[in-house]
């Protein structure tokens, strides 16, 4: 999976996932462009570690709804310091274009063991 960084986040590969040291209070990342399924849900798991306790949020866009990101069409999730398993479920619409991953909203070393990206219907 290749993430880019879009805004406040520097990204370093090591033996245990990706770090993506937030260097201010808005970091972004933009992760790949999926398949998704006409029907159903899309759930996404993404297993990280934070530094502290914060929330992170996943935005998207739809085949109707091909804006850029907003808050309107985005989930959010605490997170706590330390290992957190985050699940965040998209709404039944096509799925269109990358998704943008935000770790949390706090300057620090995140480090990104997994994401896992599931249709279910």
């Amino acid at each position: 999976m290749k993430i880019k960084s879009i805004n406040q986040v520097s990204l370093f590969k090591n033996n245990n996932g990706i770090v993506i040291t937030a260097l201010g209070n808005d970091p972004s990342t933009l992760l790949p462009e999926f398949s998704s399924p006409p029907h159903g849900s899309i759930v996404v798991k993404i297993e990280i570690d934070s530094p502290r306790d914060t929330i992170s949020q996943i935005f998207y866009t739809t085949t109707k709804k091909q804006s850029i990101f907003s808050e309107e069409m985005s989930k959010k999730r605490p997170v706590f310091g330390g290992l957190n398993k985050l699940y965040f479920q998209l709404p039944g619409e096509e799925i269109s274009g990358p998704l943008r991953f935000d770790p949390g909203k706090k300057i620090g070393k995140y480090l990104l063991h997994s994401i896992e990206v599931r249709s279910i219907s």
